[in-house]
């Protein structure tokens, strides 16, 4: 027979051994299941010491891109610096460009007023030059013996400069005086042809001394005889001396004419002058007591003188001056 207790104890037993079973199970499985965590975090220490090394690869590799970055950063920086001041210096020489260009409008249009300034004046000064050439051309055909020797007639006597040449009544003061004039620029206008013309007289010099004209020989000069009617001299022949100035003054006058047709043979004196007879056209130069004969002689010389100064004046350019 068996102990009432028997059951419970087989049962006792049975459940210990089912609970050291089920604690065996339970340790091993957890053993397991430490070993798999142990094993999972073996391997995910792995995987991070893997993934960690990545990383820090990952971001040396970004490190250092970034320093490049960073490099590239300062040179553009730096460039950007050096743009900033070139566009600077741009700017600046832009500005200077157009405070040039201005100035230089402005010296442009003030070259420009002046040009045109100077364009009127050269315009002007081509129709003045014009003008001047034009009253050139009329004036060359004058010379100033024409126009200070007037040479004309006042009823049967002669006139130069206004001046009377002869007189119809002795001593007629008045007219005497205005005779000496008017010998005084007979001289004068047959002088200074041939001084114009360089011509030497051969035998007589002329000697234009105002109202006071005289005549000398050429090959003696002491001689001089008055080209004028000296009542006042103290000489016992005045008339002589008087003529004898005229005899000479009469020679100048002829040489000139002769002169002047050694450049045109064709050409001669109105009034053909004989020095050895005193004649001048038909009518004697000698001064006497027939005054109407002599007044008329001297409008013949003032004649002869007038043919001489036309025919200089036209043609003194174009002649060959010999001494």
């Amino acid at each position: 027979m068996f102990h009432p207790n028997f059951f419970s104890l087989n049962k006792e037993q049975e459940f210990d051994d089912y609970v050291e079973t089920q604690e065996d199970k339970f340790l091993r499985a957890l053993d397991l299941e430490i070993s798999n965590v142990v094993q999972a975090n073996t391997d995910q220490s792995s995987l991070l010491v893997f993934i960690s090394q990545q990383k820090i690869d990952e971001m040396q590799a970004v490190e250092e891109e970034i320093a490049q970055m960073q490099q590239q950063l300062e040179v553009l920086r730096d460039e950007q610096s050096m743009t900033t001041i070139q566009r600077e210096i741009i700017s600046v020489k832009a500005y200077e460009t157009k405070v040039l260009e201005s100035l230089m409008m402005e010296k442009l249009n003030i070259l420009e007023m002046k040009q045109n300034e100077l364009v009127e004046d050269v315009r002007s000064l081509t129709m003045d030059i014009e003008r001047l050439d034009t009253q050139l051309k009329r004036f060359s055909q004058l010379t100033c013996v024409n126009e200070l020797f007037h040479i004309w007639f006042e009823g049967a006597h002669g006139t130069i400069n206004n001046f009377r040449l002869g007189y119809l009544r002795a001593n007629d003061e008045k007219a005497i005086a205005q005779t000496d004039a008017a010998l005084g620029q007979a001289a004068l206008v047959v002088d200074t042809i041939a001084t114009c013309s360089r011509y030497r007289f051969q035998q007589y010099q002329v000697l234009p001394m105002g109202s006071t004209a005289k005549i000398s020989k050429v090959d003696d000069r002491s001689t001089v005889h008055p080209l004028h009617i000296d009542q006042g001299a103290f000489t016992m022949f005045p008339r002589r001396n008087f003529n004898s100035a005229l005899t000479g003054f009469m020679t100048c006058i002829t040489e000139l004419g002769e002169f002047i047709a050694s450049y045109d043979p064709t050409m001669s004196m109105p009034f053909p002058i004989i020095i050895a007879d005193s004649l001048i056209g038909d009518v004697s130069f000698t001064f006497g007591d027939d005054l109407e004969k002599w007044t008329r002689a001297m409008k013949f010389m003032l004649t002869n003188i007038k043919w001489i100064v036309a025919w200089f004046t036209k043609h003194s350019r174009n002649m060959t001056v010999t001494e």
